[in-house]
């Protein structure tokens, strides 16, 4: 009678507490430091909530971090392996996700996906369908964080959420570095003369709080380890603007922070390919600090931006600049150096062998057309 007693009350209890139990399917990685040693596991829940992960080598999982505070947007960093896959899953009370796997970065070739202008959340399915090992942020991640609640309020995190999403597969299996543009800190409408309030947070506080990134998080760099490669994300987006209302990113005058810590980090790059990232026209860029910046990026590989609404693959004395963008629309050509442009929406395939001299580019339509292709030396 025992026994039989026990049976009913597990098989009473078992489904009462799947009851209970909630989905959660908003979840993104990414990298907190620079040598993708960790990766950070975030997600949110409706109400405040401990945060624990359950992580390993295999479904199995069989390691836990855990964090007893009582919170809504949650950051978890575990080891990131560099061979095989991490598989994870997260819970907060009474909040639990599927098991996720992710894979490290090992094989012969390193796949990394690079996109802008996410506003319009078209399917990504060709992106996924091309296994990145990572997907990296040109800016304008969000078309703003204007909330009508509380206007002018930088920390406003709800349309980053809305946009993780749109993608739940995808920013749950692929660590994702964003750069910032200017949209993913505007607070308020921007008006057709600068307000006296400022329309851009440029301190980035909702990104920062939501995107757990190296370095400030503003600026940052990411080593991929195995395969030589160094990313670097400035903050470069509407630099036209700056000193007005309409200043959307830090400063980049020859004495400010961000040019001395690019200044002092490009030579200390030595990786066969450094890839050097941000929002902005690149000849705006280039012609910056009477050409200093442009003389630094091109101490690298190559650069990529997202300013722009179409494709584009540009050259300055055998230097290459891209710019990828999820819409199409205007064009602002680079001039004499563009070699391939077009008003298409688009993202960037970027394939890197681990031995080897040369990396490829290709600029692929939503549809997995390839519009574009090149192979880039190693430095």
């Amino acid at each position: 009678m025992l026994l039989r007693f026990v049976l009913l009350t597990l098989l009473c209890w078992t489904p009462l507490s799947a009851a209970f139990a909630e989905t959660i399917t908003r979840i993104w990685l990414t990298h907190p430091v620079s040598d993708a040693s960790q990766l950070m596991i975030n997600w949110e829940t409706p109400e405040p909530a401990p945060s624990q992960v359950d992580f390993g080598p295999t479904a199995e999982l069989g390691q836990t971090r855990a964090d007893d505070t009582l919170v809504s947007l949650h950051h978890v960093a575990v080891p990131f392996p560099t061979a095989g896959a991490l598989h994870y899953k997260v819970s907060s009370g009474k909040w639990i996700s599927d098991v996720n796997r992710v894979a490290s970065y090992e094989g012969d070739t390193l796949r990394v996906a690079l996109a802008a202008n996410w506003q319009r959340y078209p399917s990504l399915d060709t992106l996924l369908a091309d296994r990145p090992h990572l997907l990296i942020g040109c800016g304008d991640f969000v078309h703003h964080l204007i909330s009508l609640e509380r206007p002018g309020e930088p920390d406003n995190t709800e349309p980053f959420s809305r946009a993780i999403d749109q993608y739940p597969v995808l920013f749950a299996t692929i660590p994702f570095m964003p750069a910032l543009g200017n949209h993913d800190r505007q607070i308020r409408p921007r008006m057709f003369e600068p307000l006296t309030d400022p329309t851009y947070d440029i301190d980035a506080v909702a990104f920062l709080k939501f995107f757990p990134l190296p370095n400030d998080g503003w600026k940052w760099h990411l080593d991929v380890p195995g395969f030589d490669t160094r990313f670097i994300a400035l903050d470069l987006n509407h630099i036209s603007d700056m000193g007005n209302g309409w200043q959307s990113c830090h400063t980049f005058d020859i004495a400010s922070e961000q040019f001395m810590w690019y200044r002092k980090l490009m030579p200390q790059s030595t990786q066969r390919f450094v890839i050097t990232l941000y929002n902005e026209q690149h000849a705006q860029v280039r012609r910056q600090n009477n050409g200093a910046w442009g003389e630094l990026i091109r101490q690298g590989t190559m650069a990529i931006t997202g300013f722009g609404l179409f494709a584009e693959r540009a050259e300055v004395e055998g230097f290459p600049f891209f710019n990828t963008a999820l819409k199409a629309g205007d064009i602002y050509a680079d001039g004499e150096n563009s070699q391939f442009s077009e008003s298409v929406a688009n993202y960037i395939l970027l394939t890197i062998p681990r031995e080897g001299t040369t990396a490829t580019v290709a600029i692929k339509s939503l549809d997995g057309t390839t519009l574009d292709e090149s192979t880039w030396k190693a430095r």
